[in-house]
C-alpha cells in the first residue's frame, strides 16, 4: 500500500477462511461490539478475556475494549481449565468470550 492512500469502505481489512470482512462492516460491528461491553458493565479500566481463534472477532473485541479504555487479555484456547480460571482471577477480567473450542475450559467461570 502507497503512503497517503485512503482506505475505501468496500476495502478489506479481514480475510478468515471464505469470508472476508470490509471496513464498513468492521467499523459496524466494532461499534455493536462497544455497545456490548458496556452493557455488561465493561468501561474504562475495565478487562476482558477473550479466548478465541483466529477470526474477525479476536480483532474486533481488542480493539472495542481499546476504544472504552479496557484492556483485553488474551486467553489460549489450548489451556486447561485451571490455567484458564488463573488467568481470569489474575486479571480481573469481567468478561470473557469464547467460542464452541474454548467452552469446556470456560465452565464455572466468574465473568463467563
Amino acid at each position: 500500500m502507497s503512503e497517503g492512500k485512503e482506505m475505501a469502505a468496500d476495502d478489506i481489512v479481514f480475510v478468515a477462511g471464505d469470508r472476508r470482512v470490509s471496513r464498513a462492516e468492521y467499523r459496524e460491528r466494532l461499534a455493536r461490539a462497544v455497545t456490548v461491553l458496556r452493557e455488561l458493565g465493561v468501561g474504562e479500566g475495565g478487562c476482558i478475556g477473550v479466548a478465541l481463534r483466529n477470526c474477525p472477532q479476536f480483532f474486533e473485541l481488542f480493539a472495542a475494549a481499546g476504544l472504552i479504555g479496557a484492556k483485553s487479555v488474551p486467553i489460549a484456547w489450548r489451556l486447561k481449565h485451571e490455567e484458564v480460571r488463573y488467568l481470569v482471577a489474575d486479571s480481573g477480567a469481567e468478561a470473557v468470550f469464547y467460542d464452541e473450542g474454548s467452552a469446556a475450559q470456560m465452565t464455572g467461570l466468574p465473568g463467563v
